[in-house]
């Protein structure tokens, strides 16, 4: 299970492993969908790793891309290959948690 701090470019984030049954319980208190994926990960320049997600269920046909940087500066130095699409990271309609309330952004908007 991964929890995620508050901000966009830099925030803090925690991955606890749970078991199934804690899974279950949690699951259960679900407010809003379920956000399912599929992880791809992809080697880029320099090192650095793009976590491609594609969605599942009702968020089927977005893909979303990230990388992780160990620093600020190096994640605003970064050039983002073409494939990456339009930078959403400061666009909150693309958090987990909004896109299990409200679902998939619509273009646009």
């Amino acid at each position: 299970m991964t929890v995620k701090g508050k901000g966009h470019m830099a925030r803090e984030e925690f991955e606890l492993e749970i078991n199934q049954h804690e899974y279950e319980r949690l699951h259960e208190k679900i407010k809003g969908n379920e956000v399912r994926k599929k992880r791809y990960y992809i080697p880029l320049e320099h090192g650095y790793t793009a976590e491609l997600d594609i969605y599942e269920g009702e968020l089927e046909g977005l893909m979303t891309t990230e990388v992780e940087f160990p620093t600020l500066v190096e994640a605003e130095a970064f050039l983002a290959p073409q494939w990456f699409g339009e930078d959403i990271s400061m666009d909150s309609r693309y958090k987990n948690t909004s896109l299990a309330h409200y679902g998939k952004p619509r273009v646009g908007e």
